[in-house]
């Protein structure tokens, strides 16, 4: 980088004793040296906010111990708010059912059922 500034220097230095038919040409040299700077200032920036570290392992325990905390409260609480707190993760719900027919009745008790989880990007198992 301190390359680059001295080079900038010196350009800007040449431009103040160019002639004036070469003012132009000398001029876009110093544009395109500036903006050469500005593009690895950028690119600095960007790697240093890259490579900070995060405490990933502490992250981690924290998102465990809202879910423990979510199971603990989701045990207790009714099944209105149970519902609304698994709404926002499941697409849909399957079931399949018998049909055993006795007598005038038919009963249809539950043979299997599928839970999608809802996997688009806006979904927490969109990034996983």
């Amino acid at each position: 980088m301190g390359e680059l500034d001295r080079e900038i220097d010196h350009a800007a230095d040449n431009f103040l004793r160019a002639p004036a038919e070469v003012l132009d040409l000398v001029s876009n040299k110093l544009t395109a040296l500036k903006r050469q700077r500005e593009n690895v200032e950028t690119a600095l920036l960007a790697a240093e906010a890259s490579s900070k570290p995060t405490n990933v392992a502490g992250e981690v325990d924290a998102v465990v111990d809202r879910l423990w905390r979510l199971g603990e409260e989701l045990g207790t609480a009714t099944l209105a708010r149970r519902r609304e707190a698994f709404r926002p993760f499941i697409d849909r719900v399957e079931l399949r059912f018998d049909h055993i027919n006795q007598g005038t009745r038919t009963k249809c008790p539950l043979q299997s059922g599928e839970i999608y989880l809802r996997t688009g990007e806006d979904s927490i198992f969109g990034s996983v």
